[in-house]
């Protein structure tokens, strides 16, 4: 762990975490993906002398790469990277990406790093990059280390929690209104599954929403300045048994005059979560996290 870290879900008067139980309204849609990204890199990654990311002593070959690829987007008057990483090794890692915003020049504008711990092997995440600026190019660096099993971040097995957890989402916005008498929130339904038999799993993330035609319509950094959204979930037998709803917030707005939702957007829109390190909220309870 780099410090102690604040689990940071959004506590909102109307947003809460229900049990899914008898709850089937409309199909649900897997975590989207992005089919055109720009470009693609390849980083081969090594295991130190004495460490494996299982945690033994083996020493032996790490067999697969990561692979990441990237996309920039114009949004509002600014630019954001998505990428999406994919752990293609038989090892469990930490994975850093140290990232520069440039300008024309290529004089670097803004850095940022964004980590995830315990990232499982054969799996993938997406990361955002908004700093809420113009840019002109975006570069990074992808840095792994070997994973040492946490029971904050992985089973008694030493197995991550990413793995067990899985998003789905309905593809209807909708509107609340009557947030001090003349606003409205707009927001959607998404589901967390947990397959793991025994933890609650919790875990923070951003979330983008592509239109029909690929470009972004709206993300939830419009709702939260500082924070993210978030969810938690019970294994089945427990309060949520395996499976539960929650509602995430894009944006508030008066209601007087605001804008149709678009044709290319009701029904249609794909959802891009980037998940931050999964949790167990009972050892994060422990520990005074949470």
């Amino acid at each position: 762990m780099q410090g102690k870290r604040i689990f940071t879900f959004v506590l909102l008067l109307a947003m809460t975490i229900s049990v899914f139980s008898g709850c089937n309204k409309e199909e649900q849609t897997s975590a989207g993906t992005v089919s055109d990204f720009e470009s693609q890199a390849h980083f081969q990654v090594g295991v130190s002398e004495g460490e494996s990311s299982s945690g033994d002593t083996s020493n032996a070959p790490v067999s697969g790469e990561f692979v990441v690829s990237d996309k920039k987007y114009a949004y509002n008057d600014a630019n954001l990277v998505l990428l999406n990483v994919e752990n293609k090794t038989d090892r469990h890692y930490n994975v850093t990406i140290h990232g520069k915003y440039l300008d024309e020049n290529g004089e670097t504008i803004r850095e940022e790093t964004q980590t995830f711990e315990a990232f499982p092997a054969g799996w993938s995440n997406h990361f955002i990059f908004y700093p809420k600026i113009a840019f002109d190019r975006f570069t990074f660096e992808l840095e792994t280390e070997a994973y040492v099993p946490d029971r904050l971040t992985s089973d008694s097995e030493g197995n991550p929690l990413a793995s067990y957890m899985e998003l789905s989402y309905e593809k209807t916005l909708q509107w609340l209104d009557g947030w001090g008498n003349d606003h409205g929130s707009l927001y959607f339904t998404a589901f967390m599954e947990n397959h793991h038999p025994s933890v609650t799993i919790g875990s923070d993330f951003h979330v983008i929403l592509l239109d029909a035609n690929g470009e972004i319509y709206i993300t939830d950094y419009e709702f939260i300045d500082n924070g993210t959204s978030g969810t938690q979930c019970t294994p089945v037998g427990g309060e949520d048994d395996g499976k539960n709803s929650t509602e995430i917030y894009l944006l508030e707005h008066i209601l007087e005059g605001r804008e149709p939702i678009p044709e290319t957007v009701q029904g249609k829109f794909t959802a891009i979560f980037a998940i931050a390190t999964p949790w167990d909220m009972d050892v994060a309870a422990q520990r005074g996290l949470v």
